[in-house]
């Protein structure tokens, strides 16, 4: 598990990211039931491979709490306007399509947004009912180059430039998503 603790108002205290290797029967709604049952944290699951390493979660967390501070969420869960900011779309449905799990995604990245470090606890217990964490399913990889470039409708152009500039071609898809993720706020 990863954490990041964001300072300001309690809701966004901090965001918790696992990775999971989801079983073949597991079903993503059942697993937010049971966390979202709970107080004082709210989940969102999301496809791994549309994940660009655990910083394009932390970009879209920052985002979403300031959104959330200002009263320009699109969302009621604070947990669903990472997920929102995360896809770089604009509304929750996109989001949903473009990040969100699909029958079949079987690397999930299970993300909670709360209070306290003791929800943490329910997240990882929750999830592990699931399937097999695993957490370097959410950092960046060749692997998942291909479908994160697809997603973020990345092209050849920008990337080349974005790659001659950080060195590597994952560090800029990376880049280029965490810039995508802190645009959105202009395209509201």
């Amino acid at each position: 598990m990863q954490i990041f603790k964001m300072s300001g108002e309690e809701t966004f205290g901090l965001l918790a990211a696992i990775g999971l290797r989801a079983n073949t029967d597991a079903r993503a709604v059942d697993l937010l039931a049971a966390i979202n049952s709970s107080a004082g944290l709210r989940a969102q699951v999301l496809d791994a491979t549309r994940i660009a390493g655990f910083r394009h979660l932390q970009a879209a967390a920052l985002m979403a709490a300031n959104a959330w501070a200002r009263k320009a969420n699109v969302s009621r869960s604070p947990a669903t306007e990472v997920l929102v900011y995360a896809s770089a779309k604009r509304q929750i449905k996109e989001a949903i399509s473009a990040v969100g799990v699909h029958p079949g995604s079987l690397l999930w990245a299970v993300i909670g947004v709360g209070r306290s470090d003791a929800a943490t606890d329910l997240l990882e217990r929750s999830a592990s009912r699931f399937g097999t964490l695993d957490d370097s399913v959410l950092e960046m990889s060749e692997a998942k180059a291909h479908e994160i470039i697809e997603s973020f409708q990345i092209g050849g152009a920008e990337a080349s430039i974005a790659e001659r500039l950080t060195g590597s071609r994952l560090g800029a898809i990376q880049s280029l998503v965490l810039e995508k993720v802190a645009l959105s706020e202009f395209r509201r």
